[in-house]
């Protein structure tokens, strides 16, 4: 089995038992049926909840967001998720600085996760309506908010589905597919996310803009999946996914008993297929 090996800055892996941290990740590409045949384990049981949340917390300062720890209840009051640019940095946090974050919302606790952002000192500009940039259906209004002093923007998508994970599995590729909750981080595609790697899901002029801008960070794209047997792998665009399979990667922000799952509470159930190529 290949590994990837993690510098010191990017360790996401437990050392307390005395060994090298390392991502199994396919090398070729090829191998990641046969990878996930013998990788039965959950991805979650090694992860250092301190470095995710470090990260985080990395985050939230580079725009001003406030006190990391009363965003995160928030967060989880209003069932809101980071994802996009913002989410990916945190599994890649020396590729690329985001220009933004992206947090999305549902239609019923939209209101209270604005005057959560206007008592953090952000204003929204009306005129500046995003929802162009953001095709779902899924959604239902997005808006640009700014803070005096401070470049950076945050946008702020309202989605139709209680669910924001909704819009997160229509991406244009697999390598956006991530999300922060309120209590830890989520990968849905690990074993493609994690080495820099991607399968593509929109083939469209502004996709491919969008896969030109990573690539130049130093990210792989692809229109296919690994040869595979149809539905009995994750890595399908036939298969039928769930937020609770073993197969998605979830690191709490802080060491918990029995805290498997604690990064998706809220946000389960919740199942997803991605279908064929979208143009």
């Amino acid at each position: 089995m290949a590994t990837f090996n993690i510098s010191k800055d990017d360790e996401f892996l437990d050392r307390s038992e005395g060994q090298a941290a390392k991502f199994y990740i396919p090398q070729p590409l090829s191998r990641i049926h046969d990878l996930l045949q013998r990788e039965k384990k959950p991805l979650t049981s090694t992860m250092l909840p301190p470095v995710a949340r470090a990260r985080f917390e990395r985050l939230i300062t580079m725009f001003d967001l406030g006190d990391p720890d009363t965003l995160r209840l928030e967060m989880s009051k209003c069932c809101a998720i980071i994802s996009g640019s913002a989410a990916l940095y945190v599994f890649h946090p020396n590729a690329f600085t985001p220009g933004d974050v992206d947090f999305y919302v549902p239609h019923s606790t939209a209101n209270r996760f604005i005057c959560s952002l206007h008592d953090r000192g952000f204003f929204d500009n009306s005129a500046d309506d995003k929802k162009a940039t953001y095709p779902s259906r899924e959604i239902v209004a997005v808006s640009r908010f700014w803070k005096r002093g401070n470049a950076r923007s945050i946008n702020l998508i309202i989605t139709q589905s209680v669910n924001p994970l909704a819009v997160v599995v229509q991406f244009h590729s697999t390598l956006l597919m991530n999300a922060i909750t309120g209590r830890g981080v989520i990968c849905l595609y690990p074993l493609l996310t994690l080495p820099g790697r991607s399968v593509m899901m929109v083939d469209t002029p502004k996709a491919r803009k969008c896969f030109a801008k990573y690539g130049r960070r130093g990210f792989r794209f692809q229109s296919i999946f690994a040869s595979h047997e149809c539905l009995s792998s994750a890595y399908c665009r036939n298969a039928r996914r769930s937020l609770e399979d073993g197969d998605v990667l979830s690191v709490t922000f802080q060491y918990q008993p029995q805290s498997m799952n604690a990064a998706i509470h809220g946000l389960t159930p919740f199942h997803w297929q991605l279908g064929p190529m979208r143009s």
